[in-house]
């Protein structure tokens, strides 16, 4: 049997974390998330007179691969799929 992290949302496209794993899971993504910021952005923003392009373009690049590596994980670990839901049916 698969131990799912994630369970599909009652109402709506996606899904919410199920269990720890699933939790942990997203604290990871939320903290890798907004180091990347901090790191590109803030830090940068606060020592001199801001981020450079390139600062710009690789935190860009940094924040659509990390989303997307959280999707795939999110859909791969979640029970049932995912799928528009109107809740549940009776």
């Amino acid at each position: 049997m698969t131990d799912y992290w994630f369970k599909p949302k009652t109402y709506g496209y996606g899904a919410t974390p199920a269990n720890w794993m699933g939790w942990v899971a997203t604290l990871v993504f939320l903290a890798l998330f907004l180091s990347v910021t901090w790191l590109l952005i803030m830090a940068p923003a606060l020592a001199r007179s801001g981020p450079t392009p390139l600062d710009l373009l690789v935190w860009l690049v940094l924040q659509i691969m990390l989303i997307a590596s959280f999707v795939i994980v999110c859909h791969a670990r979640t029970e049932g799929g995912w799928k528009w839901r109107w809740g549940q049916k009776e």
